[in-house]
């Protein structure tokens, strides 16, 4: 008979090559290790996926798998610096001018401490030397600048409170 011929008594034909099975398999396929992947904790409740490693890439341990687009984070973080810079300007300024407000009112008291001084000289001469005008004018004189060195010394109270919680507000 010839080999290949397909009638009785015919003897099958074998050759020289690769021997292959065919399996037809249904089912589904699962990894037989793995690890879990987590995703940051955000405020937004999705975040775009800029860049992703190939689906059934290798990695190793600590490697990137996926990026997440940032820009809105981005703009959050630019505007909560641009935020405290402004805040900090703020708190250079109002510390400035709680330090100008103090001096001037350090300033206007020790003027009025000097008055006075000078008040309390002119009132220490006795009634007998002076005309009896003179006299009461240097007394009123000396009533005068005590009623406004205890107004110097009260305003640099008040401005010193006024310091602190303008200081304090821009703090905050």
């Amino acid at each position: 008979a010839r080999p290949g011929a397909g009638g009785a008594g015919a003897s099958p034909s074998l050759r020289d090559g690769t021997f292959e099975r065919v399996l037809d398999l249904t089912g589904e396929v699962r990894a037989a290790r793995g690890e879990s992947l987590g995703v940051p904790q955000t405020p937004a409740w999705q975040l775009p996926i800029r860049w992703l490693i190939e689906d059934g890439a290798s990695v190793a341990a600590g490697e990137r798998v996926a990026e997440f687009d940032n820009g809105r984070f981005a703009g959050d973080l630019l505007m909560k610096r641009t935020d405290a810079e402004q805040a900090e300007v703020a708190l250079r300024k109002a510390r400035a001018d709680a330090s100008s407000r103090l001096e001037r009112a350090a300033f206007d008291l020790d003027a009025a401490r000097g008055r006075l001084a000078e008040a309390r000289l002119r009132a220490e001469v006795p009634a007998d030397l002076l005309s009896a005008r003179d006299y009461d004018d240097r007394q009123l004189a000396l009533r005068k600048a005590e009623a406004e060195a205890g107004k110097a010394e009260a305003a640099l109270e008040r401005a010193a409170a006024e310091a602190r919680e303008s200081v304090g507000e821009a703090e905050l």
